[in-house]
């Protein structure tokens, strides 16, 4: 091999790891920008889970507020304030299925009344899911909200 073949393998060889060098820089770089690009989507969807969840929790510890001041009231100013307080703080968006108020474990006022016409008069302990039963033995020895799926 002569000299001038051997020179330029030597800088083919020394072309090709420049090459490689900057396509392995150059897909890091893609890398990088692509998790910057997930990292600020996942924030944003973060943020607004953060806020629907906070929405709903402060909506049901204004029910918890409005049973507590209303706990002594007899069952139909109880029904008719509740029918006046629940649609200032239900949700239009869906995102609630439908808001109880159960004293002593029987349903008798529900909002919005259309969707829970089948519930006034149902026991909480009737027809319970084993899942179900342990979140309202949860909630009757915590004295706390406890969320459950419908």
């Amino acid at each position: 091999m002569s000299k001038v073949q051997l020179q330029t393998v030597l800088i083919a060889a020394i072309l090709l790891l420049i090459w490689w060098q900057a396509g392995h820089w150059y897909q890091s770089q893609l890398i990088i920008e692509e998790k910057a690009k997930v990292a600020g989507h996942l924030d944003s969807q973060s943020n607004s889970l953060s806020t629907s969840i906070t929405s709903r929790l402060d909506k049901l510890d204004g029910l918890q507020a409005f049973v507590q001041a209303e706990m002594g009231s007899s069952p139909a100013v109880l029904s008719e304030r509740f029918s006046k307080f629940a649609p200032h703080i239900y949700p239009d968006d869906g995102s609630i299925i439908n808001m109880a108020i159960a004293p002593g474990g029987t349903f008798k006022s529900v909002y919005p009344a259309k969707a829970g016409r089948d519930m006034i008069g149902e026991s909480l302990s009737s027809n319970l899911t084993p899942a179900f039963r342990a979140d309202i033995d949860r909630a009757v020895q915590t004295g706390l909200m406890v969320i459950t799926p419908p």
